[in-house]
């Protein structure tokens, strides 16, 4: 109102031309303003440091998928991801090339020690890669080794060559047996390639000694390194959902219901069992692989189990409540081959248990 009086009324006056002037002043401050929060929008000029460690699972596929987001946020010059891996799941290590491959951040991979197995299409995923003198890689084989599995990662590690302009075939090769490369792989064999053999093919980069060579090697002198690690929780989802520690974790789960049931009324062991179940389905619903559908099925088979105890039903609530637990624990595995031997192994495990 007060602008609109100012327009309106006589400008002869000495103090509506000072408000006139004061109001020009703080738009063109505005402005000025705005263009200022522009540039402090540039690059930071960071890099990103993001590790790359032990078995790929769909924990590390999360912490890389963030450390990526966060980069792109802040603009950073430059994401190095220092691979050391043996391989695991194949899904994971889809993802996590994935995110590499659709960031518009510049990607390095620094092979540290080894890029085995899932780690070979995460290390071809980045625009560069460098290795140190005593690194590996190769030995991508597909376990279990069947011509579907081997076809599909096959197919996989060579669509991701092509985008990043490296021989598709000699990526191949190092997951297919029957991929023949004269004088370098002949039929029947995986390959793996060392540091030298790497560079000379034209797959690596280069050899460095260290970190900081390789980002030097891609014209980055000065850049401040921000070290990526991942939070508590992630950290837990990695544990949990480690191929190797979920069978545990499901058999202690179950051997402390049961311990539950034969011990009726100290409630330590439910305790044990219900954190160690919420752990499971925690951890996997962190990752993606349960559902809240899931969740809910293995509830309401723990629910069918407890009204057999204690309604006999001829048997239905207790058939109901085996299928509904065992296709909420399957549900929940980031693939039907790990939740078969999962579930198995804590199955057999469990009845060993409490048998003693």
């Amino acid at each position: 109102n007060k602008l609109s009086n100012i327009i309106k009324g006589p400008m002869t006056g000495e103090k509506p031309m000072k408000k006139v002037r004061i109001v020009g002043i703080f738009l063109i401050l505005s402005i000025l303003l705005c263009f200022a929060g522009m540039g402090f929008a540039e690059s930071s000029g960071d890099v990103y440091g993001v590790p790359i460690k032990g078995v790929i699972d769909r924990g590390i596929a999360m912490f890389v998928k963030r450390c990526v987001n966060e980069a792109e946020k802040n603009e950073a010059q430059a994401i190095i991801f220092e691979i050391d891996t043996p391989g695991g799941e194949v899904n994971a290590a889809v993802e996590i090339s994935n995110t590499i491959l659709n960031t518009s951040v510049p990607t390095i991979s620094f092979i540290n020690n080894e890029a085995t197995s899932a780690g070979v299409i995460i290390a071809v995923s980045s625009d560069t890669i460098y290795m140190t003198s005593h690194a590996t890689i190769g030995a991508a084989e597909t376990r279990p080794n069947e011509e579907k599995y081997i076809s599909y990662w096959s197919s996989k590690l060579r669509a991701v060559a092509e985008k990043t302009g490296r021989n598709p075939e000699l990526v191949a090769a190092m997951a297919d047996a029957d991929v023949v490369i004269e004088g370098l792989k002949p039929k029947g064999k995986i390959l793996s390639l060392t540091a030298k053999q790497a560079e000379e093919l034209e797959l690596a980069d280069g050899i460095v000694a260290n970190r900081s060579e390789a980002l030097k090697a891609n014209g980055i002198n000065d850049a401040d390194i921000i070290e990526q690690k991942p939070s508590m929780a992630e950290y837990v989802a990695q544990f949990v959902t480690n191929p190797y520690i979920s069978p545990i974790i499901l058999t202690i789960g179950i051997v402390c219901i049961i311990m539950e049931l034969l011990l009726p009324g100290y409630g330590l062991f439910a305790f044990i069992g219900l954190l160690a179940f919420g752990l499971f389905f925690g951890a996997n619903f962190m990752i993606g692989s349960a559902r809240i559908w899931t969740i809910a099925l293995f509830i309401l088979g723990i629910l069918l189990l407890l009204i057999e105890m204690f309604i006999p039903g001829f048997g239905i609530f207790g058939i109901s409540g085996i299928v509904s637990v065992i296709i909420g624990l399957m549900m929940s595995f980031p693939n039907p081959v790990q939740a078969f031997y999962s579930i198995t192994f804590a199955v057999i495990a469990s009845c060993v248990i409490s048998y003693f």
